[in-house]
């Protein structure tokens, strides 16, 4: 293989697939997108965005007061001398 046709090897390798890849990983993304809305009726679809926003608020909120789910996660507390 002469120098030019390595490059070229190399150029597509190193661009031209990344770039590919991310145009296929983007189309399915979409394409799942598409058939989670149609599969949804809206009031599901609103729903289940208000159930994840809920979790996502319950973990915050424990995350910020230092509670655990465990409720004997607190008890053993490291003691420093």
């Amino acid at each position: 293989m002469n120098r030019r046709t390595r490059q070229f090897m190399l150029f597509l390798v190193a661009v031209v697939l990344p770039a590919a890849a991310l145009s296929v990983l983007t189309f399915r993304y979409l394409h799942q997108d598409e058939e989670m809305a149609r599969r949804l009726e809206p009031g599901q679809k609103f729903d289940a965005v208000d159930q994840v926003q809920r979790g996502l608020t319950d973990s915050r909120s424990r995350t910020d007061t230092g509670c655990s789910r465990d409720p004997g996660a607190l008890t053993h507390s490291r003691q420093y001398t």
